[in-house]
């Protein structure tokens, strides 16, 4: 070996023992003391603050159908308990004796007047016809028409006036029955009674003096409630994202805060207030009774300067960073914002382009520092371009430091 070589190394071994003994036993010394520190950069992203609760899947309203006795007696059912309905489906209908007896009177009237109106059409069909053999007798004998029979012709004429002003008097009547009838009709179609919206047949209560039946509509909500404390800081109109297991989540919105309890008030007993969630389109993966989470946006930030929570200490003057400045090491205070996870929002104090100290110890303030050497990121020729006599003169200042 070298003598050289032998020299450096002890040297740089008396150096190395007596600088960190003087270090040691001088407390009050001012040397600064290169740090070995790993860096992070702030990061860009979207931020959203809010409040879980669990809730359920309602209808929006419940469709009560009722009996009129006035109307009718029951007739057929054509619904059942739990049978999905559309709107105009048959639900059931009414029996009208009544009615039914005045409806076949009527077409039995106008029956009648279609008879005799045809009858009479028919025998000024043939008055016409008696009329027209007589004309063409007459010219085919090539003689002229008689006083006698022009006044069959005349007889003839004003028999078929006659006709058609009775045609034209049972017109009338058969009209006025038609009316009746169509009115008579149109209170039949009170006798079909149809669904009123699309949905589900909840209950049917044929003996109940109250609704007939109640078809719960598959228009949805959803349902969850807040605590006394939560329903004073959340506000109608929040955006609400709203998610079930193996289901794409959805948004709404909180579209009403009850002022009501959702029990009795007790006074060992906290109130919780209902909340309801509506949506713009109808979610056919969603069906009442499910239960599912509500995610109440209360704040939402778009690219946002984030750094992790570890990143970040606190004195008496408030929350701050070290940040890298010109190779030293210099605390910087900063203004927090809302958090998500282990991520802060920083609002004021840190930019995009600064590297902060990860992990800091908070005494590392206005020293040098080093990061963690990365020997896979060394490149193998710029390492073979230094002599060895330098990279251990390199070496012996990473000791001496």
């Amino acid at each position: 070996m070298n003598k050289w070589k032998i020299y450096v190394i002890a040297f740089a071994s008396i150096s190395l023992i007596t600088v960190n003994l003087y270090l040691i036993m001088e407390n009050k010394n001012k040397i600064p003391r290169t740090q070995l520190v790993a860096l992070l950069s702030p990061m860009e992203q979207d931020l959203i603050e809010s409040l879980e609760k669990p809730g359920v899947i309602l209808s929006t309203n419940e469709e009560p159908i009722y009996f009129d006795e006035k109307i009718g007696s029951m007739g057929s059912l054509y619904v059942e308990k739990g049978q999905e309905v559309q709107f105009g489906d048959l639900l059931f209908t009414y029996e009208n004796i009544e009615m039914e007896t005045t409806i076949q009177q009527l077409n039995s009237q106008i029956d009648q007047l279609d008879l005799k109106i045809s009858q009479l059409e028919e025998e000024i069909r043939t008055i016409v016809s008696i009329q027209n053999q007589l004309y063409q007798h007459n010219v085919s004998e090539e003689v002229g028409v008689t006083a006698f029979q022009n006044q069959q012709i005349d007889q003839y004429q004003v028999q078929i006036l006659q006709k058609q002003h009775e045609i034209e008097a049972l017109d009338f009547e058969k009209e006025r029955y038609q009316d009746s009838l169509f009115a008579i009709e149109n209170q039949q179609e009170e006798l079909e009674v149809t669904s009123p919206v699309s949905g589900i047949i909840k209950e049917i209560n044929a003996l109940s003096n109250g609704a007939l039946m109640t078809i719960v509509s598959d228009s949805l909500r959803a349902q969850g409630e807040l605590t006394q404390l939560e329903s004073q800081n959340i506000t109608e109109g929040l955006k609400v994202k709203i998610s079930a297991p193996n289901q794409q989540p959805i948004e709404g919105s909180l579209t009403r805060i009850s002022n009501l309890p959702t029990k009795e008030p007790a006074l060992d007993q906290e109130a919780t207030y209902p909340f309801y969630v509506d949506w713009d389109f109808q979610q056919e993966e969603f069906k009442v009774g499910y239960h599912v989470n509500l995610s109440i946006i209360e704040n939402e930030i778009h690219s946002a300067l984030t750094i992790p929570q570890s990143g970040i200490l606190t004195d008496e003057e408030g929350p701050y960073v070290l940040v890298i400045e010109e190779g030293y090491i210099v605390k910087r205070e900063i203004e927090l914002g809302i958090s998500q996870n282990d991520d802060q929002h920083v609002t004021s104090g840190v930019l995009f382009r600064d590297m902060l100290v990860a992990n800091p110890s908070g005494k590392a303030d206005n020293h040098p520092f080093v990061t963690k050497l990365q020997i896979q990121e060394i490149d193998e020729t710029a390492r073979l371009a230094f002599r060895s006599k330098t990279l251990l003169t390199l070496m012996l200042q990473g000791f001496v430091q």
